[in-house]
C-alpha cells in the first residue's frame, strides 16, 4: 500500500513539474530571415491599390524560424475605403543586433480603410500568389491539432489597439480537413502590454477537422463587418495544452490517493 501511495505521489509531482511547452505545436514565430514590409497603398502612389477584387497576397518559405507546413501565405484585403488607403506593417525579424532571434507580424489599417488580414498555413503550394487567391493546394497532410494534449490555440500579442468604436479586434479561425470545416468567431481584447489570447477547441463549431487538419486560417478584423483603424503586433501562434487539463489529471491522482488511504484505514 505504501508503494502505491509513493507511486501516485511521484506521478503527481511529475505532472506538476512537467514543462507545459512539451505538448505545444508551434504554428508561427514570424522569425523570418529578413523583413517583409507590407506595402502602403494610397492614391497618388506608384503602388497598385489593393481592393476587394485585387488583394495583396504574399507567400513566404522560411529560412529561419518556424512556419507550420513550411510556408505562410498572407492576404491583405480591403473591403472599403474612400481614399484607397489599405494597410501597413511588417513581417519578420525585428532584432537588428541578433538577427533571427525575435519576430513579429505588425499590422495596421488607416482611419478610413476597412481591411482584413489573413494568415494561412496549408503547406507548400508555390504559385498561390500568381493565382491571385488563397487556396488549399497541397495541405498539411492531416495534422492533428488535438495530439499530445493540445486543446486550444494560443496567440501571443505584444499589443492590441482596436478601433475606437469596438471593444476588440474581430478574429475568425477556419480549420479545414477532408471531412469538412471548423470555424471559430470571436474578438481579441485590447491590451497595451504583451498578452496571450486562448481559443479553446471546444469553441469551434465542429471538432473532427481539428484532428485531421489540411489547412488553417487566422483572419483578423474578419468578424462580421471589418472596422477601421485596427492595429496589433502579433508575436507567435501555437496550439497548446490547456492548463485545466493538467490540473484535472492531478486532481484525479489526489482523489485516487485519498481512496487508497481510506481503504487502508478500514
Amino acid at each position: 500500500m505504501k508503494k502505491t501511495l509513493t507511486a501516485l505521489a511521484l506521478l503527481a509531482v511529475a505532472l506538476f513539474t512537467a514543462p507545459t511547452h512539451a505538448a505545444t505545436i508551434l504554428i508561427d514565430d514570424f522569425r523570418d530571415a529578413n523583413h517583409f514590409p507590407l506595402p502602403e497603398s494610397q492614391q497618388g502612389w506608384g503602388i497598385p491599390l489593393f481592393t476587394q477584387t485585387n488583394p495583396f497576397i504574399m507567400e513566404h518559405t522560411p529560412q529561419i524560424g518556424t512556419i507550420l507546413g513550411g510556408e505562410r501565405d498572407v492576404e491583405i484585403r480591403v473591403t472599403s475605403t474612400p481614399k484607397g488607403v489599405s494597410a501597413f506593417g511588417v513581417i519578420g525579424d525585428v532584432d537588428e543586433e541578433g538577427p533571427g532571434t525575435e519576430g513579429e507580424f505588425d499590422f495596421g489599417s488607416s482611419s478610413t480603410a476597412r481591411v482584413m488580414a489573413t494568415l494561412e498555413y496549408d503547406g507548400l503550394d508555390v504559385g498561390e500568389v500568381a493565382a491571385g487567391s488563397l487556396t488549399n493546394a497541397l495541405g498539411l497532410g492531416g495534422i492533428d491539432f488535438t495530439a499530445m494534449g493540445n486543446n486550444s490555440f494560443m496567440l501571443v500579442f505584444r499589443s492590441v489597439d482596436p478601433a475606437p468604436n469596438q471593444t476588440g479586434i474581430g478574429l475568425r479561425i477556419e480549420v479545414t480537413s477532408a471531412g469538412g470545416p471548423a470555424t471559430y468567431v470571436g474578438a481579441i481584447p485590447e491590451s497595451a502590454n504583451e498578452s496571450e489570447f486562448f481559443v479553446p477547441f471546444a469553441a469551434f463549431d465542429a471538432q473532427a477537422p481539428l484532428a485531421a487538419a489540411t489547412s488553417i486560417r487566422f483572419i483578423f478584423n474578419g468578424n462580421g463587418t471589418p472596422d477601421t483603424a485596427v492595429d496589433f503586433n502579433l508575436k507567435s501562434i501555437a496550439a497548446v495544452p490547456e492548463p485545466a487539463t493538467l490540473a484535472m489529471a492531478c486532481m484525479g491522482i489526489v482523489i485516487m490517493g485519498a481512496s487508497v488511504r481510506r481503504r487502508r484505514r478500514k
